[in-house]
């Protein structure tokens, strides 16, 4: 637990953290591996980014001109988890009207995805604010080490829906709670740094709920993202055996076993 509270003390620790992450992220390693397949180096570097997410957090100066920003992207991202929602509802309306093939068609999924990210090369998505030099940090070079060591699947709002053709073409429904962004439902999603007393009037999004409390990205952080993508996807499945059992037969899990 960290309780100092003295903005000097913290950006020193701060950078004396920043450094050792450079260190092994910029390091020749023996054999001219990536510091990022060896296990023990990535944990060790995410522990690190879990500590300068704290300090970041802990010197965190709210100023009118940082919540403002914060409550901008606050509100842009409840908007394109929105817009995610209804183009997948919209998408599988779309499924519903094309034309099926059935020697080919097993499976139909659509998946909506919207991610927060950033880039270690582009300042473009890490922006410059006012405040970089009282948070010392080097926003640009963490936001590429934390662009590595995050989950490929990582998320920050997702909805998905699948269907057997069978099914589909028989006319059942899809789950009517699918596409509904029902993670915001008026209740603000603030937890531990984002429990703030400057954020309390703010309805705080799952999106930044996400990438704040479950990784470590600091609010500090989170201001400077540029870098906001959503998609929606329709994917036809086709899988089937050598002897052409397709995967929505029952025989076909036998098979698999």
């Amino acid at each position: 637990m960290i309780r100092v509270k003295n903005p000097d003390i913290l950006r020193e620790r701060l950078l004396r953290t920043e450094a050792k992450i450079k260190d092994i992220a910029t390091r020749r390693h023996r054999g001219g591996y990536c510091w990022q397949q060896c296990p023990e180096q990535r944990e060790k570097v995410k522990s690190l980014l879990i500590d300068r997410s704290v300090y970041l957090d802990r010197m965190f100066l709210a100023t009118p001109a940082e919540v403002s920003r914060f409550e901008e992207i606050n509100e842009k991202l409840i908007s394109m988890a929105d817009e995610m929602h209804a183009r997948a509802a919209m998408m599988w309306e779309t499924l519903i009207a094309m034309k099926k093939v059935t020697e080919f068609d097993d499976k139909y999924e659509v998946e909506g995805i919207l991610t927060i990210e950033g880039s270690n090369d582009d300042e473009e998505f890490v922006l410059r604010l006012p405040e970089d030099a009282y948070y010392g940090s080097d926003f640009l070079f963490m936001s590429g080490v934390l662009n590595e060591v995050r989950d490929p699947f990582m998320y920050q709002a997702h909805c998905s829906c699948y269907a057997d053709a069978q099914d589909l073409i028989a006319g059942i429904g899809r789950d009517e709670e699918a596409f509904n962004n029902s993670l915001e439902d008026g209740q603000s999603w603030a937890e531990a740094a984002l429990c703030h007393p400057a954020l309390n009037h703010i309805c705080i999004c799952h999106p930044i709920h996400d990438i704040c409390t479950h990784h470590p990205y600091s609010i500090p952080d989170l201001l400077r993202i540029n870098d906001f993508k959503s998609r929606v996807t329709l994917t036809v499945h086709h899988e089937t055996t050598q002897a052409g059992i397709h995967c929505t037969d029952p025989r076909f899990r036998t098979l698999k076993e």
